[in-house]
C-alpha cells in the first residue's frame, strides 16, 4: 500500500481526456497550442501544434502535428518548412515570429489513422493541410490582415 503523502482529491484535478485515434477523413481543426520542443535524442527542435477539431461528429477532439524544423536529416526539414509554409500561407502569415500567430485559424486537416505497434496504440497523423472550404488562402498582397476584402475573416463568411 502507498500512502498519499498529502492528500489527493480527484474532485479538484481535471481528468484525462479521451485521446483514441478518429477515422480518416478530413476536419475542419484550428491550432490550439503551440510549442518548440527539444528531440528526445536532444540533437534537434520540433514545432508541436495542437490541433481541435471544430465541427462534426468528433468536434473537441484533439490532433498533434510534430514539425521537425531543426534535425540533422535534411529531407526531415524539408517536409516540415514545406508544411508550415502551407498553415502560414492558410493563416496569412508572411513572417513567422511566434506560433502563437497561427492560433485559432480553422483549416481542412487531412487525417490519417496509423495502425497500433507494440509500442504505441493505433493514432492520427495530419498529411495535409489546406484553407477552409478547399480555396486557396487570401492573397497578402490585397488582405488585410485577418479580414476578406469584405471585412469579415474567412471562416464567418
Amino acid at each position: 500500500m502507498a500512502r498519499m503523502i498529502t492528500g489527493f482529491n480527484a474532485k479538484d484535478n481535471e481528468k484525462m481526456g479521451d485521446f483514441s485515434a478518429i477515422p480518416a477523413g478530413t476536419y475542419i481543426a484550428k491550432i490550439i497550442q503551440s510549442d518548440m520542443k527539444e528531440t528526445k535524442n536532444k540533437d534537434g527542435h520540433y514545432l508541436q501544434l495542437n490541433f481541435q477539431i471544430i465541427e462534426g461528429e468528433y468536434s473537441g477532439k484533439m490532433v498533434f502535428e510534430r514539425l521537425n524544423i531543426d534535425n540533422k536529416n535534411p529531407q526531415t526539414v524539408e517536409i516540415a518548412q514545406k508544411s508550415l509554409a502551407t498553415i502560414c500561407d492558410i493563416c496569412n502569415v508572411d513572417v513567422l515570429e511566434d506560433s502563437e500567430q497561427l492560433h485559432g485559424v480553422p483549416m481542412n486537416i487531412k487525417v490519417i489513422v496509423k495502425p497500433a505497434s507494440a509500442q504505441y496504440s493505433e493514432q492520427n497523423e495530419i498529411k495535409g493541410f489546406e484553407a477552409n472550404g478547399g480555396v486557396a488562402a487570401t492573397p497578402r498582397a490585397a488582405a488585410i490582415p485577418g479580414a476578406s476584402p469584405a471585412g469579415t475573416p474567412p471562416w464567418k463568411q
